[in-house]
């Protein structure tokens, strides 16, 4: 869930943009929100550990689009979410018979979960991603590597990490097959967050106090307050003091019963807050204004509004004993220390274990597996500069991949990785259907910068061996006699003296003058 209604609060001030935007960039991404979006864990019968697979296709996109992802794996649970989690349990693993040997306070950890994670983690070392352990809420450390500069972003949906402090955040990534950004291969929404506290003075406290009136992951909220009545406050107060005075609130007891009294007092202006009634002063004017008719009603009557609405949300909040709940601001406004050793780093992928792991969990044939992975290790290479798992052998042809220009390279083995790692009967039923022969299961399409810098050679000899086309020259026309208006008359006149000239019958249908 996150914080209620804060999406709803930023979705003016966010930027849709093409996913290319983001080549370049490193993003952390809490992997359990990634395995859990938009589905649940449950193993379905259609497509067993459909997860996985789903994990695999949007990595190999990022990767492939230039963009290095930084997964976060969850660590100890704070105890202020354990009802939370005991309710995603009862979702995310419905039906599944608890085991035996299970402790009683089973839902109250992430046990079964951390055995879907651990999955995850194994496939995302195969294709050359390290996963960062956090202490606690993966949510919380993936907004402290973006508050530290390791990270340009947060890829998530979830609304926490910016009460966790997160400075930019990238929601609703999506791959295009059709539409306006389908060319461009996708598009991102971002926040950022730099920019939308300068137009809204929004920051991690009121966001923190977001979540405490309206609610998020760790507690209900207070009933009966919503973003309409907490943006009234943000009003009020500033981003530094605004914590601090709702902190405040249980002990300044007289200081509300007076603003109370105020407000609710019968003989003063709802309008312009001097003696008198609003009707009055309509018709007479008030003397303390200064008017005839009616009264200064920016005086009083908004401010009067903002109090009383800070008096009602006061009133409510109250009635729970623990709020503020101070476990639930230390939680978000938590000090996170960066591991000392931390490499955020793309490694090169292993071909073979990728193969063998998807040929377990998903039952892929091994030459399918081999096919999904051989793009990661060749532009793997080609950024690296490395050359040994795999080969350039020839470049085919150029191509125009999502207005990216590209060759279409065929690869060889540049090592004995792969003796026997696929069937022969395999390779036979792909010769059938392939009449192009094996070199269409080694062909890849790679960008062109990327081979110029680290196979220039190859590109050259590619380039040459082209045919090259003939350049024929256009005649040139003669120059025009007629190009000015003084040479036209020249011309004329000679015209008149030829006819005048002219001896002998005058031809049919013509007349002399």
């Amino acid at each position: 869930m996150g914080v209620r209604d804060l999406w709803t609060i930023l979705e003016p001030y966010h930027d849709r943009k093409p996913l290319y935007e983001l080549s370049g960039k490193v993003v952390a991404i809490d992997l359990g929100g990634w395995v859990c979006e938009n589905q649940n864990v449950v193993d379905y019968p259609v497509q067993d550990r459909l997860y996985l697979r789903n994990l695999f296709h949007r990595t190999c996109y990022l990767l492939l689009a230039n963009v290095t992802p930084v997964f976060v794996l969850e660590g100890d649970a704070p105890e202020v979410k354990y009802d939370e989690i005991a309710r995603r349990n009862d979702i995310q693993f419905r039906g599944g018979a608890p085991k035996k040997t299970q402790r009683k306070d089973k839902n109250k950890g992430r046990t079964r979960f951390n055995g879907v994670l651990k999955l995850c983690e194994n496939l995302l070392r195969t294709m050359g991603l390290e996963c960062v352990q956090a202490p606690g809420e993966a949510e919380a450390f993936c907004a402290h590597l973006n508050r530290a500069g390791l990270v340009d972003g947060v890829v998530s949906q979830d609304s926490d990490c910016f009460a966790y402090g997160a400075r930019k955040v990238y929601r609703n990534f999506s791959v295009a097959k059709q539409g306006a950004v389908a060319a461009s291969g996708g598009a991102v929404d971002i926040y950022d967050m730099d920019k939308i506290s300068q137009i809204l003075d929004l920051g991690q406290n009121k966001i923190v106090l977001l979540a405490l009136l309206a609610g998020c992951d760790y507690c209900p909220g207070v009933a009966g307050v919503g973003k309409d009545s907490v943006m009234k406050l943000y009003s009020v107060y500033t981003e530094a003091e605004i914590l601090q005075h709702v902190q405040m609130w249980r002990q300044q007891e007289d200081k509300f019963s007076n603003l109370e009294a105020m407000v609710e007092d019968k003989n003063v202006c709802v309008n312009c807050g001097h003696p008198g009634k609003l009707q009055s002063h309509t018709r007479k004017g008030c003397s303390a204004c200064s008017t005839t008719t009616g009264c200064d009603s920016t005086l009083w009557r908004e401010k009067r509004l903002l109090i009383r609405t800070e008096i009602q949300i006061r009133r409510r909040a109250l009635i729970d004993a623990a709020f503020p709940r101070q476990e639930i601001i230390d939680e978000f406004l938590q000090s996170i220390e960066t591991p000392r050793e931390l490499n955020l780093s793309w490694k090169s992928p292993n071909v073979v274990r990728f193969v063998r792991m998807m040929v377990k969990n998903l039952q892929w044939e091994e030459l399918y597996a081999f096919q999904k992975i051989l793009p990661l290790v060749t532009r793997w290479q080609l950024i690296h500069g490395y050359d040994e798992v795999v080969l350039p052998r020839e470049i085919r042809k150029k191509r125009t991949l999502k207005g990216v220009s590209s060759f279409e390279v065929v690869w060889k083995e540049g090592s004995p990785f792969f003796e026997g790692l696929i069937p022969d009967e395999q390779i036979t039923a792909f010769l059938t259907d392939n009449p192009s022969g094996i070199d269409s299961l080694w062909t890849t399409i790679e960008p062109a910068v990327l081979l110029e810098a680290t196979h220039g050679n190859l590109v050259q000899e590619f380039l040459d061996s082209r045919p090259q086309k003939k350049k024929t020259r256009k005649k040139r026309k003669p120059e025009d006699s007629l190009s000015t208006f003084d040479a036209m008359k020249d011309e004329l006149k000679n015209i008149e003296k030829k006819a005048s000239r002219r001896k002998g019958p005058v031809p049919k249908g013509v007349t002399e003058n």
